[in-house]
């Protein structure tokens, strides 16, 4: 399968193309969770939509669309923090600031898809966009696939 991850981590992809669902959800709760600690990403929505992954509630859910939301949000933000990075307002820093935190947000929302491989492929890919190290992704999908 072709993915935005193929890209990146080929590896991964045929990887967790192998596992059962029970595997890939784990796989894809650690790869949240390490986007979330790596960025200090808080809000409440991001809070809901955790618990809803922790209770297995996938597919179509209220907590799945505020955390989309919010990234979309978050995008916005980026987009602005950038702007301003560019003019010389505010650091290049803070722009990366930005972007991780919308990337975080996203594989959130990823994760609560219905279809378990599409949700640890698109989690994964979004989580290493927000880390910016594919190497400790690759530790904790490994870590979670046993």
């Amino acid at each position: 399968m072709t993915t935005r991850l193929s890209s990146v981590a080929a590896d991964l992809v045929e990887r967790l193309e192998r596992q059962p669902p029970a595997r890939l959800r784990r796989a894809t709760a650690d790869a949240v969770g390490l986007a979330i600690a790596r960025t200090g990403l808080v809000d409440p929505r991001l809070d809901a939509a955790l618990t809803a992954l922790r209770d297995g509630a996938f597919g179509e859910t209220p907590e799945r669309s505020g955390v989309v939301q919010l990234a979309g949000e978050l995008d916005e933000t980026a987009w602005d923090v950038q702007d301003k990075a560019e003019a010389g307002e505010v650091t290049r820093q803070a722009y990366l600031a930005a972007f991780a935190k919308a990337r975080a947000a996203a594989p959130v929302g990823f994760a609560l898809d219905s279809d378990a491989l599409n949700a640890a492929l698109e989690s994964v890919h979004e989580t290493q966009a927000a880390v910016a190290d594919l190497e400790v992704v690759r530790e904790v999908v490994s870590a979670a696939l046993g």
